[in-house]
């Protein structure tokens, strides 16, 4: 199955886990790098590592269709996404 781009996302948090299922519902295979191992661990079963309305259901169908990967180091993608800590209280 062909997909759009190869684009990873470093950090797995509110905006990284965000952007990986929305990228990855519009077709692009997404490639998650985050140094918890507990988020990795949810998002490669298709689950989502933060309370987000219909994310979770956006990484299922992405890991259901192949969508979606980890790796440990990051591979050379056509395009990147950083997604930064959300600031304590907000």
């Amino acid at each position: 199955m062909r997909f759009g781009v190869k684009i990873s996302v470093f950090g797995l948090g509110y905006v990284g886990a965000v952007s990986a299922g929305c990228l990855a519902s519009l077709g692009h295979e997404v490639i998650g790098v985050d140094p918890a191992a507990a988020k990795v661990e949810l998002t490669n079963r298709g689950k989502s590592p933060v309370v987000e309305a219909g994310l979770e259901q956006l990484m299922s169908d992405a890991v259901r269709e192949g969508r979606r990967a980890r790796v440990g180091s990051a591979p050379a993608p056509a395009a990147a996404a950083a997604g930064g800590g959300t600031p304590a209280g907000r």
